[in-house]
């Protein structure tokens, strides 16, 4: 018995292990889709490789379900790909590199398009997104710098960062109403995009959204949007007037810097700080009205803005900050009592600056504050202020009085100094010490 137990046990085993070798070789007879010669590699029905980079058409099998990551990455003689009904995912980079691709027909049947999918495809001139789709992934077509049109359909609700970077030659693209975020860097670089509207339910332009647009001329903010966040408009160089709707509370640094073109501009009622380098080399700036909720002007803010003839300073304002209007067309200036600090070179080179008033409330005026304002022709110290730094009115060629009132001020050595025109400094009242520091 025991013998006959062990006999059977072995025959079942047989059995067995036939069966298994039997459902191996269904297994891999449902892994081969492509002859075994075939440059696309697939398992399981997914494509994972294309193993010649030198292949000009592909026809991926109908079964596939699924482009791998990396699939024909670097299959830079690639020129045309047929992609069946049954694909739904492409995967992340999975055409990286294939600089010879012209156009892609994505099937319907696509819900999904990885990350970079198709980063520096050089040559692809347009594409359809499919209406599956419900995000496009970060860089997706990154550097397709002949990129011309691309239809977005309605499924998508985010627009990823760089996603459209680089896209040189993207003239025009309708962004549909269902998206709702676009992150950082999405159109940096498209340098032929002109025009731009914004859907409802975006609420905020991020980093460098779109950042280096040469060209664009005409963007609609929806109100809802809070913020305007670093770099989202720098360098947007033909963008003559820009609306921010009421619903702005803060705006990024350097976000106008280098916008030549702009002429104006209206910072919403909410907005409490204009933060360093916003308006920086906005050549043509001529008319900017400040809300009475500011507190703080940061650093280089409208330098190098030398159209700007006009401003008013609110009440309320705790600091100008350095180089905040350096090389400014401004013809006079008042500093309301609120200030308390007028930074480095905050004024400096403003040569067309012939009147400055400064009213009682400022404790100190920085190093170079109005230094080079060559027009300058008298000046008055109020009695709040505690230092006037060094060079603070240096090379002030036509100033001719400086007016000191009653206080304890330490001027530091240097502070008027090239000023060739002055000849008389007046200290009323009982100035208890000028220090003088070298």
């Amino acid at each position: 018995m025991p013998v006959k137990k062990k006999v059977s046990v072995i025959k079942n085993a047989n059995k067995s292990t036939s069966k298994v070798i039997k459902k191996n070789e269904a297994v891999t007879k449902q892994k081969r889709i492509v002859p075994v010669d075939s440059p696309l590699f697939i398992e399981n029905n997914k494509l994972i490789e294309c193993r010649s980079k030198t292949i000009r058409k592909a026809i991926i099998p109908s079964g596939v379900t699924e482009i791998g990551e990396y699939a024909f990455f670097g299959c830079n003689h690639l020129t045309s790909i047929e992609i069946p009904d049954s694909v739904t995912v492409i995967g992340e980079n999975a055409f990286e590199q294939c600089e010879r691709l012209k156009e892609i027909n994505i099937p319907a049947s696509v819900t999904k398009i990885g990350a970079s999918a198709f980063v520096d495809c050089i040559n692809l001139t347009s594409i359809v997104i499919p209406k599956g789709v419900k995000e496009i992934e970060f860089a997706t077509f990154q550097n397709c710098v002949r990129l011309t049109k691309i239809k977005i359909p309605d499924s998508v609700t985010t627009i990823n960062e760089y996603a459209f970077d680089q896209c040189e030659y993207l003239e025009k693209i309708n962004i549909p109403n269902s998206i709702c975020q676009i992150y950082d860097g999405a159109f940096e670089g498209c340098m032929s995009l002109r025009k731009i509207v914004l859907p409802a339910g975006i609420t905020k332009i991020c980093d460098s959204t779109f950042y280096d647009c040469w060209n664009l001329e005409n963007i609609t903010i929806p109100d809802g949007v809070t913020l305007i966040d670093t770099y989202a408009f720098g360098q947007c160089r033909s963008l003559p007037h820009i609306n921010l709707p009421a619903s702005v509370m803060e705006i990024g640094d350097s976000a106008f810097s280098d916008c030549w073109d702009l002429t104006s501009i209206e910072i919403p009622n909410g907005v409490t700080e204009i933060k360093d380098l916003t308006f920086c080399n906005c050549e043509n700036l001529t008319n900017i009205k400040l809300p009475n909720s500011i507190t703080k002007i940061g650093n280089g803010v409208f330098n190098q803005c030398i159209n700007l003839k006009s401003i008013e300073i609110p009440n309320g304002v705790s600091k100008i900050d350095d180089d905040a209007f350096s090389r400014c067309k401004i013809f006079s200036i008042k500093i309301p009592n609120s200030v308390k600090e007028i930074g480095k070179e905050a004024f400096s080179d403003c040569k067309n600056l012939t009147k400055v008033e400064i009213e009682n409330g400022v404790a100190r005026i920085a190093d170079e504050a109005f230094s080079k304002c060559v027009s300058l022709t008298g000046i008055k110290i109020p009695s709040s202020v505690k230092e006037i730094g060094k060079e603070a009115f240096s090379d002030c060629e036509n100033l001719t009085k400086v007016e000191i009132e009653n206080g304890q001020t330490k001027i530091v050595r240097g502070a008027f100094s090239k000023c060739k025109s002055l000849k008389q400094i007046i200290i009323s009242g009982n100035v208890k010490k000028i220090r003088i520091k070298s």
